[in-house]
This record gives structure tokens, C-alpha cells and sequence, in this order.
């Protein structure tokens, strides 16, 4: 089983990837995330040289990168939110676009 997780860098999402990489040796996991404010490599450096892990840095409202991080997977588990109150005030259409297009994509 490959997945496609995004937002794997964040608390959530890297929790996760530990996780299943812990538990499920026939799994192959590939992170996509933009490394905002809330993602952070460094919450996965224990798995980072894991042979059934990689890492992509994208945007989720990018749909062809988005269409070849997901080649090859056969699910995915989507963790990439902008989920700061009121974060939206700042990021212009950013915030919109990661809630209500990039889904979309996946």
C-alpha cells in the first residue's frame, strides 16, 4: 500500500507518518507539504532516511504537482489545512484556495 499524505510535516500528520512507517513495514508513505508556518521536517527526522519514505514540498492547490506526487499511491490521507482562526486575514486568497480548491485536486 502507498499513500499520499499530506500535510505530513505537522503535528498531526507527522504523528501519523511515524506511526504507520512504525507499525506497517509494507507501507510506503510520501509526504507532500508546503512547509508552512506548521509544517516542520524536523518532526520527522527519525524517518528520513526511512527507504518506504519521501518527501515532496508542494502546495495543494497546485494540481499537476499534485497529480505526479499521487502517481503510483493507492490512497490518501489528508492532513493539510490553514487551520489558524484567523490566519485568512493575512494570506489574501492563499487560505481559500488550501480549504475550499485544493481538496479539489486530491
Amino acid at each position: 500500500m502507498k499513500l499520499l499524505v499530506t500535510g505530513g510535516a505537522g503535528f498531526i500528520g507527522s504523528n501519523f507518518i511515524r506511526h504507520v512507517l512504525a507499525a506497517r513495514k509494507d507501507y510506503a508513505l510520501v509526504n507532500y507539504d508546503k512547509l508552512t508556518y506548521a509544517g516542520n521536517l524536523a518532526n520527522l527526522a527519525e524517518v528520513a532516511e526511512d527507504p518506504n519514505y519521501t518527501f515532496i514540498r508542494g502546495d495543494i492547490c497546485d494540481a499537476a504537482r499534485v497529480e505526479a506526487a499521487m502517481r503510483g499511491c493507492d490512497a490518501v490521507v489528508h492532513f493539510a489545512a490553514e487551520s489558524h482562526g484567523h490566519a485568512w486575514m493575512r494570506c489574501g486568497g492563499a487560505l481559500r484556495c488550501g480549504i475550499a480548491c485544493g481538496p479539489q485536486y486530491l
